[in-house]
């Protein structure tokens, strides 16, 4: 399980912008997310990043199957392997991402994801 935190991200990533090199090109292995997000909503920039961080997982081997991706218009499609938690606001806090190369742990990780009504997460 990855814990990957949109939320300070999401706070810090416009001064991030400002610098030469920032912790976010450590953390996801790249700087190609300074081009992408340059001059987008937030909205955007958030799916941009997780997406980029996705790839970046597929580009060490794990599989496409179960990871999100952003279509061409921008729309995220996160799928069963990532789990968004939201606080008491319906804001996005954070992402769980399961990163595992056997189709097993998937199986797994799906059964112990429940939604409410509202479509928040729940972890038994």
């Amino acid at each position: 399980m990855l814990h990957f935190p949109i939320g300070p991200i999401r706070r810090n990533y416009k001064q991030w912008l400002k610098t030469d090199h920032a912790v976010l090109d450590d953390f996801l292995g790249t700087d190609a997310w300074r081009q992408e997000v340059k001059d987008k909503p937030q909205s955007h920039a958030d799916n941009i990043i997780v997406s980029l961080y996705l790839e970046q997982l597929r580009s060490l081997g794990f599989p496409i199957e179960g990871l999100g991706l952003i279509d061409a218009t921008g729309k995220s499609y996160l799928s069963t392997t990532v789990a968004e938690i939201r606080n008491s606001k319906s804001v996005v806090l954070y992402y769980l991402i399961l990163a595992s190369k056997h189709p097993l742990a998937t199986k797994i990780w799906q059964s112990t994801l429940k939604y409410d009504a509202a479509g928040q997460t729940r972890l038994l």
